[in-house]
């Protein structure tokens, strides 16, 4: 008799094999996200005059970078604590999740001046 196969697993595979993968996708996806938080700072430095920014551009960028760095910090704690066994009973992190959104309006509110100015 043959092991039952789970909707996108193979033969063989089940839940609790692919579950120790949670922690890696985390932390790639807040990688990501990281990355792409500089990136966008860069590019808001690099659209506007470089070889004399204003101090709205300076801040923004620096907002972008503190981001960046905290997007990562965060998705480094995400790792850790989904990769300990057994699970913490309170994995959701919306404290993080809202203090990197306020950052991002933060980041939105002193592009649109930098720009506008």
């Amino acid at each position: 008799m043959s092991a039952p196969q789970h909707a996108g697993g193979s033969e063989g595979s089940s839940i609790a094999d692919r579950a120790g993968l949670q922690a890696e996708r985390t932390d790639l996806s807040w990688v990501r996200t990281g990355l792409a938080v500089l990136a966008n700072g860069g590019l808001l430095m690099l659209r506007q005059d470089t070889t004399h920014p204003s101090t709205l551009q300076l801040i923004a960028g620096a907002i972008a970078l503190v981001l960046a760095l905290l997007t990562l910090a965060i998705g480094w704690c995400r790792k850790r604590a989904l990769g300990a066994r057994p699970l913490p009973s309170a994995l959701a992190a919306s404290v993080e999740v809202a203090l990197l959104a306020a950052g991002a309006v933060l980041l939105v509110g002193a592009s649109l001046i930098a720009l506008l100015c």
